[in-house]
């Protein structure tokens, strides 16, 4: 039997993570499915780039997700991911890990500056932890601080 180019590559997806694959391929062939969808915990092994990518598009079709965890992700892939969460507005609490399964460090997720605006988008929001960039104007940073104690937000961030 000879195979395609893209049977191969989904081949090769497969093998790295069967799980995320297969789940981000039932999701994009049934959206509905992804609408039940109110709690997921994601994680990378080694912060691959094709599980990052499972990930993100598993985040993209969970439209009323409310907890969502993820244990590392491949920072080439930020600013993908970061658009995913964006479109979550039934979020409750995001925490994420700049550590993957196998206690790997990766970069940080986005910087204080970026977290005000996407937290906007999301009014349930109650617990956000996420990994943020060094260094932040003092004005971002008391702006985030305000929006959380207005909010009751329970608002961690680490540098």
């Amino acid at each position: 039997m000879v195979l395609t180019r893209d049977e191969r590559e989904s081949e090769a997806d497969v093998e790295k993570d069967p799980e995320s694959y297969l789940l981000a391929r039932t999701l994009s062939s049934s959206p509905k499915l992804g609408s039940l969808v109110r709690r997921l915990i994601l994680g990378t092994y080694q912060h691959d780039y094709q599980t990052t990518e499972n990930h993100i598009e598993i985040v993209t079709h969970c439209t009323a997700l409310e907890d969502l965890k993820i244990w590392g992700y491949n920072s080439r892939l930020q600013a993908e991911y970061i658009a995913a969460l964006r479109n979550l507005h039934s979020l409750r609490t995001l925490n994420i890990s700049r550590y993957c399964l196998a206690d790997f460090e990766s970069d940080s997720f986005m910087g204080v500056e970026e977290i005000l605006p996407m937290l906007r988008t999301m009014p349930r929001m109650e617990q956000f932890r996420i990994p943020t960039v060094g260094y932040c104007e003092d004005s971002d940073l008391d702006a985030l601080k305000k929006y959380c104690e207005s909010h009751r937000i329970d608002c961690h961030w680490s540098s």
